[in-house]
C-alpha cells in the first residue's frame, strides 16, 4: 500500500525536476501548426551557449532569426539585443515533447498560440579532411532551340515580331461617281502572350544557359559537392546519379521533400526543382567554399546560401 502512494508521488518529483533542467531544451525541435488559416513548420534549434535559431516556413517561404534564450521554468524567454523579443510557457510532455504556450511574441493575437514541439534527430556537421576538389567549369551544353540565348521565335509570328494585314480602303472616282476598293498592306505587331519582337523564353532548356560565365575561377568539382549538405532548417542531398538534365538534388524541409536537378557549369551551381508548371534553373555564384562550407549567391536575386556539409 505504501509503495502504491510512494511510486506516483516520486514520478511527480521527477518530473518537475526534469522541468527545471534547462539542458534538456538543447537540441533541435519541430512543430507543425495550422494557425490563422495558415500551415507553418517551426523548427527551433537551441544550443547549450544559450543562442538558438527560429525559422518558420509557410509553403515555399520562410523567416529565420538568431536569438538568446534564458529558461525559468516554466517560461522561456528569447532575447534579441538584450530585449526581450518573445516569452512563452512550456509544458513537458515527456522528454522529447513540450507543449509551448505563447506569452507574448509582439503580436496580441498569438496570445494563448499553443505548438507541440518534437525532438528531432540531430544532424551532425562532418569534418572531412583534405582540400575542396576542384574544376574550371565547363561550358553549358548549347540548346537545340534558342542556342544559348535563353530566347526562342515566338510561334504566333515565327520570330518576326508581328505580320501584314491586307487592309481595305474605299477611295472615291470622280469619273465613274462610286467607290473604288484599294488594298494597302499594314505592319501588326504580335500580341501573342510572351512575345517580344518575336522572341519569347524558351522553354526547352529552361533557361540553363547563359551567354557568359560567372567566373573563371576554379569551382568545386561535383564529386566535392555530392553528399548532404544544411542550410538553416534545410538539407540539401546532392546526388551522384545523373537524370535527363543533369544530376538528381533532393531538398528536404521538415517533413517535405522537393526533387530536382543540379549542374556546375559556366561557374555556377544551377539548381531547377520539380515545382509545377514552367520551373525555371535558378543559377548560384560560388563564393568561399572549402571541404566542410559553401556560400551561394543567387545570380539576379538576394538569396544567399551557406551550406555546411554533413556526416553521412
Amino acid at each position: 500500500m505504501k509503495n502504491s502512494i510512494l511510486i506516483p508521488i516520486l514520478l511527480c518529483l521527477c518530473q518537475a525536476t526534469f522541468a527545471q533542467n534547462s539542458s534538456s531544451l538543447v537540441g533541435q525541435w519541430q512543430a507543425k501548426s495550422s494557425e490563422f488559416g495558415t500551415f507553418y513548420i517551426f523548427d527551433w534549434t537551441i544550443k547549450a551557449n544559450q543562442q538558438c535559431t527560429f525559422r518558420a516556413t509557410a509553403g515555399s517561404r520562410y523567416t529565420e532569426v538568431q536569438r538568446t534564450w534564458r529558461y525559468a521554468a516554466p517560461h522561456i524567454t528569447l532575447l534579441d539585443n538584450g530585449k526581450q523579443a518573445f516569452k512563452g510557457s512550456i509544458e513537458w510532455l515527456s522528454k522529447d515533447q513540450f507543449l509551448l504556450t505563447i506569452i507574448d511574441d509582439g503580436n496580441p493575437q498569438n496570445q494563448g498560440v499553443q505548438r507541440l514541439y518534437i525532438r528531432q534527430q540531430e544532424q551532425v556537421p562532418a569534418k572531412e579532411q583534405g582540400a575542396m576538389p576542384t574544376q574550371i567549369s565547363p561550358s553549358g551544353s548549347t540548346c537545340y532551340a534558342c542556342y544559348g540565348t535563353g530566347k526562342a521565335d515566338c510561334s504566333s509570328c515565327g520570330g518576326a515580331g508581328g505580320y501584314y494585314d491586307r487592309v481595305p480602303y474605299q477611295r472615291y472616282n470622280p469619273t465613274t461617281g462610286y467607290y473604288d476598293t484599294d488594298y494597302r498592306d499594314e505592319w501588326r505587331h504580335c500580341t501573342a502572350m510572351g512575345c517580344d519582337g518575336g522572341k519569347v523564353k524558351c522553354t526547352s532548356c529552361k533557361h540553363r544557359d547563359v551567354p557568359q560565365s560567372a567566373t573563371y575561377g576554379p569551382v568545386p568539382a561535383p564529386e566535392g559537392l555530392i553528399g548532404r549538405w544544411k542550410s538553416g532548417g534545410s538539407v540539401y542531398h546532392f546526388q551522384a546519379q545523373v537524370g535527363m538534365e543533369g544530376r538528381h538534388l533532393t531538398i528536404e524541409e521538415g517533413h517535405t521533400k522537393m526533387h530536382g536537378y543540379w549542374v556546375i557549369e559556366d561557374g555556377f551551381l544551377k539548381i531547377r526543382l520539380f515545382l509545377g508548371g514552367d520551373s525555371q534553373w535558378k543559377k548560384y555564384r560560388f563564393g568561399a567554399f572549402d571541404r566542410n562550407n559553401i556560400q551561394l549567391i543567387e545570380e539576379g536575386g538576394y538569396q544567399r546560401l551557406q551550406l555546411q556539409r554533413l556526416k553521412e
